[in-house]
This record gives structure tokens, sequence and C-alpha cells, in this order.
């Protein structure tokens, strides 16, 4: 299988892999399909050729699809508010974010915590938080690390404080 064909999604709250959405995205910009509630019905039913779609989450999934499809269009999609923790880390993939997110999944283990965590690694995206290095580590929407790689205690400590103020 083809990782780099997989992309990403929130489903109630779950982070979700999805197979060939660019490619679906693509064909039905092509068309000239516009977003709209009947596209997103159709989306849900193209989508699930490739991926496993549960009938009671349909309507949730036809959603998100065609939210992801209106970013793909390149239009303005407003940030869903996260439901719980949730945690990215901005950086390509090199050795230092790397280690930023092993910590990250380290320290969560450690905490018994739970949290939606999600590597940012495309560089528009990065940009789209205005931070000047990476590894960045956002909690919640906000920035409280740029350009180091904090380790697990570190990180700890950063989700300790915020289980203390909220």
């Amino acid at each position: 299988m083809d990782t780099r064909n997989i992309k990403m999604i929130t489903i109630a709250g779950t982070q979700i892999g999805m197979i060939g959405l660019d490619s679906i995205f693509g064909e039905l910009k092509a068309a000239g399909k516009e977003p709209s509630d009947e596209l997103g019905a159709a989306l849900v039913k193209i989508a699930a050729k490739q991926n496993y779609i549960p009938d009671a989450a349909q309507a949730e999934y036809a959603r998100v699809l065609l939210r992801e499809y209106r970013r793909y269009l390149g239009q303005e999609v407003p940030e869903e508010k996260p439901q719980g923790l949730s945690i990215k880390i901005l950086g390509m993939g090199c050795f230092k974010c790397e280690a930023l997110a092993s910590n990250v999944r380290s320290a969560l283990m450690k905490l018994n915590m739970a949290a939606d965590v999600e590597q940012v690694r495309e560089p528009k995206k990065i940009g789209e938080y205005g931070v000047l290095g990476v590894p960045a580590l956002i909690i919640n929407g906000k920035v409280v690390s740029v350009g180091r790689a904090l380790t697990t205690e570190q990180v700890i400590a950063l989700l300790e404080k915020l289980e203390q103020n909220p």
C-alpha cells in the first residue's frame, strides 16, 4: 500500500486514515463539482469503495469529507474546536521533529492521558501557524515551544501545568 496516498481526518474526535482522498478530490475538481450537501453524501459512497465507513457514521463522514474537499479547493474553512486535548507537532520529519513526536507520545503514556496528536509536515500548513522554527509544539491551539525537541520530562511538565490551569 502506498502510504503517501493516506490522508488523516478527524471523525468524532478520532484520527482516521483515508485512502485515495486526494485523487477523489482531484477528479471532482476537474469535473467542476462545487461543495454541497449532496456532494458530501456522494463523497461517502466514493470513499467507501477503498475505505471502511460505518453506516452509523456516514453523516459525520459526509460533513468531514466535504470540509476536506473545501480545503482541497483552497476555500476558507473554519478550524473546528477540538474535543479534549489537542496536540500538534510541526516539523517536516527531521531528527528533532521525530524526537519531539516520540517524547510527546511517551509523556502521554506516562501520564495515562488521551490526546488527539497530529504531526503537521507540509511546509504550507506549518507556515499557517506563524512559527519561525521547527519542531514546534502546539497544545490546544497555543504555541508552547518552537525550535526545540523537548524531553519527555519537559512535555510532562507542560501537560501537568495545563491540567492545573486549563
